[in-house]
């Protein structure tokens, strides 16, 4: 592939890279356990060439301190601290929108090199295009005293909700060689919690609002740079000057994949939108909001949802369009890999999310497509002994975890009702093993079962209010810690809002610690719910309901006891009792046969999960 510029076409010569061939090794596994083969994977036995040195060789930096043995904060458990551990989150993890395509290229000899190298040639002339069009780079020699970033192209298919395929590829900044201090200084940008999604959908049915979606075209091309840097140029459209000497991107805008990028776009974005009158949300700062015309947006990066009545949907996509380069999508259908739909059930208008196609091609992916039906996400009693298992090791374990990391997207986005079985899988993600792969398998045959669930929103008759359930299962017999379990919701008639099934960070001693420490950490989500719709609302409720089963830990919560069984319960989770005496916290008893968090703390019954149903999907 020859690529020209069209800039200096005198000064410069073109360097043309030939297409590369790559050979690519399949393995299968079978599992005669599950009656089912799973697919052979792929793996890049071509070293990529363009791959460039460690940080530290790149700036010949020695680090002479003694070796000494850190231990971070426990309360750090809840965020990624460091860029590794950030990157494998997101890379493991998380699979968002396009991410159940798994199969596209993985560098740039493979893109030209693949059946559809036209349709990636394609697509980096337009990003190449888009590039240029920003004035994102200036090519020029390295200065001698300067470090070079490395620079790599990334590949995707994205689908609509039609099923259609897009080409995308984008040359991203290598921001792992970038040196701190030198090319970046803070580096965090906020994304969206799912719960405001789904608050913001609950409100816009509320108020009879209509939801479009807006795309930023190259959104991180508009933030300025902050840092002088300069980038390898792209493979496939490399340049030189007269005397043959290799050049550089200086770069002027933000480039994708450098470290403080996100946060330059989320600054410029933010900056816009103050100075056309929205108010930043505090408890999300990917909300905004103008409380005098019930007009709201959220922001998901380069992504845009705007929820407004139709002459100020007008008014705000055309502010947007002056100011960038954007894609009008119309009335939001496919969101982050969720479909949206605005239909009436039972001649009730509502508002539904799924993830039927995201499910689909994630039972593709892993063979599951007419695997036999299972009725509920987890055996009532699962045989999980990793000790009669056999390891998972190679492709297996690599499996594992794209199987898990698929299945923490859907149970965060609109399946609650898998929420357990995903917490317990995702307890092995380093050491599976055979038994943890036929559970992960099982949930994927009840998703099978179950794959065109959706949540639905409808219009409430009772203004919204905060009310969860809350519960916990004690010391399972694995380390003897206790699960906790979770859930809200805003609309009598609404879905689930936010939801959560974790394993709690200590031993309880007792049922009743075990449910006091659920019940605490069920109060600091209540209190975020009830604060984002006091705000964006300005509803003026002083507090919420909160309904547990167990009585010792009400008792516990509403009176200072101190006796033998609690007098050694560390003090943050007494914070509870605060809450209760200042009138902010409502607690009450709810039988167990009624407690909905029953499903987030142990595997649930086929009659028990068909009876909250409704409760949970709206």
């Amino acid at each position: 592939m020859a690529a020209q510029s069209n800039d200096n076409e005198n000064d410069q010569n073109i360097v043309t890279i030939e297409r590369g061939n790559s050979e690519d090794n399949h393995y299968s596994k079978s599992d005669e356990t599950l009656q089912s083969e799973d697919d052979g994977f792929e793996e890049d036995t071509e070293k990529d060439v363009f791959t460039s040195a460690s940080p530290s060789t790149q700036t010949g930096v020695t680090d002479n301190r003694p070796n000494k043995r850190k231990t971070r904060p426990k309360y750090l458990d809840d965020y990624c601290c460091n860029d590794d551990e950030l990157s494998d989150h997101l890379n493991i993890i998380t699979h968002y929108c396009y991410s159940a395509n798994f199969d596209v290229p993985q560098s740039y000899c493979e893109a030209i090199s693949s059946n559809d190298a036209s349709k990636w040639e394609t697509a980096m002339m337009q990003e190449m295009k888009a590039l240029k069009e920003n004035e994102t780079f200036d090519v020029v020699p390295l200065p001698k005293d300067r470090e070079l970033v490395g620079g790599k192209w990334v590949y995707a298919v994205k689908t609509d909700k039609e099923g259609n395929e897009t080409y995308k590829a984008r040359y991203v900044a290598k921001g792992y060689s970038q040196v701190e201090g030198v090319d970046f200084f803070e580096t965090f940008s906020p994304t969206t919690r799912m719960s405001s999604i789904r608050m913001f959908t609950q409100i816009a049915m509320q108020y009879d609002l209509s939801i479009h979606q807006m795309d930023v075209k190259a959104a991180f091309l508009n933030a300025p740079i902050d840092c002088e840097i300069y980038v390898e140029q792209p493979p496939g459209f490399k340049q030189k000057n007269k005397k043959g000497e290799n050049l550089v991107l200086k770069l002027k805008k933000s480039l994708y994949g450098l470290k403080q990028s996100g946060r330059n776009w989320n600054s410029t974005v933010d900056t816009y939108l103050t100075d056309e009158g929205f108010r930043r949300s505090i408890n999300d700062p990917c909300l905004y909001f103008k409380p005098d015309c019930n007009t709201f947006i959220l922001l998901w990066v380069d992504d845009i949802l705007i929820a407004a009545q139709p002459t100020a949907m007008k008014t705000v996509k055309s502010a947007f369009e002056k100011r960038f380069q954007m894609k009008d999508l119309g009335e939001v259908s496919y969101f982050l890999g969720i479909r949206f739909e605005r239909l009436k059930i039972e001649g009730i208008e509502a508002i539904t999310m799924s993830q039927s196609m995201y499910i689909s091609k994630i039972l593709e992916r892993f063979e599951m497509s007419d695997c036999k039906p299972r009725f509920t996400p987890i055996e009532m009693k699962p045989c999980v002994n990793e000790h009669d298992s056999e390891p998972l090791i190679g492709d297996e374990m690599k499996m594992y975890k794209q199987i898990v990391g698929a299945l923490i997207y859907i149970m965060t986005a609109t399946r609650p009702d898998i929420s357990y079985a995903v917490t317990k899988l995702s307890q092995y993600m380093s050491c599976a093993c055979r038994c943890h792969l036929i559970m992960a398998k099982h949930v994927l045959r009840y998703l099978k079962t179950t794959y065109d669930e959706k949540l639905i929103f409808r219009k409430s008759n009772e203004p919204f209010t905060v009310k969860g359930f809350c519960d916990a299962d004690w010391a399972n017999l694995e380390d003897r810690k206790s699960v906790t379990g979770y859930c809200f919701q805003i609309s009598e008639n609404g879905p689930l809002i936010s939801w959560k099934s974790r394993k709690q960070p200590t031993v309880a001693l007792s049922t009743c610690e075990a449910e006091y420490m659920s019940l605490v950490s069920a109060t600091q989500e209540g209190k975020y719910l009830l604060s984002f719709l006091n705000e964006v609302l300005d509803l003026k409720q002083t507090r919420f309901l909160l309904l547990c089963d167990n009585q010792g830990a009400i008792a516990l919560a509403k009176n200072p006891i101190k006796h033998q069984r609690s007098k050694h319960i560390d003090i943050k989770y007494h914070f509870i009792r605060n809450e209760i005496t200042q009138d902010r916290l409502c607690i009450q008893y709810i039988p167990t046969d009624n407690n909905v968090a029953d499903l987030f703390t142990k595997p649930t019954s086929k009659m028990k999960l068909q009876r909250f149903k409704t409760f949970l999907m709206g």
